[in-house]
């Protein structure tokens, strides 16, 4: 399970290693999310073990292996999908000045008044949003980078 031990153990290596200026909190949640103090470089991430729908670990493993060419059941990484979860949320944070707030909100706001057909075709418009996009790319580029680093956080009790 990822606990706040262990995503601090990740935040950590990735602070050590990756650039930023600014301070980053890990705290539990409903939802993996981030938020952005106003006016200050300093975030919170909130953490999960539930995923806000039944079928996100099959959508997410379905399209991170056939639009971003990404296995992820191939990392022997244990509770990836929450180490993802966790990664993806750091990658809005490290990408967040990438994107003016117009930008965000009219295309966070197009996804949300479009109509789909099913769950899965909502779900691969929203990760295609650019901001959720380049966060998983960062996710991804992390456990590749990282791969060692994370198995023995992840796997070692």
């Amino acid at each position: 399970m990822l606990d706040i031990k262990k995503a601090n153990k990740i935040l950590d290596m990735i602070l050590e290693n990756e650039q930023f200026d600014g301070k980053i909190i890990i705290e539990h949640g409903e939802n993996f999310c981030y938020f952005k103090q106003e006016n200050l470089n300093n975030f919170k991430i909130a953490i999960s073990n539930n995923f806000n729908f039944k079928n996100f670990k099959k959508y997410i493993k379905s399209y991170l292996l056939n639009f971003l060419d990404f296995n992820i059941d191939n990392t022997e990484i244990n509770d990836i999908y929450e180490v993802f979860g966790l990664l993806h949320e750091v990658g809005h944070i490290y990408t967040y000045d990438n994107w003016y707030k117009e930008e965000r909100e009219r295309c966070y706001s197009n996804y949300k008044n479009k109509k789909y057909n099913s769950e899965y075709s909502a779900f691969i418009d929203y990760r295609s949003i650019p901001m959720e996009y380049n966060c998983d790319i960062f996710a991804i580029n992390i456990i590749k980078k990282y791969k060692k680093e994370l198995l023995l956080i992840m796997n070692n009790n």
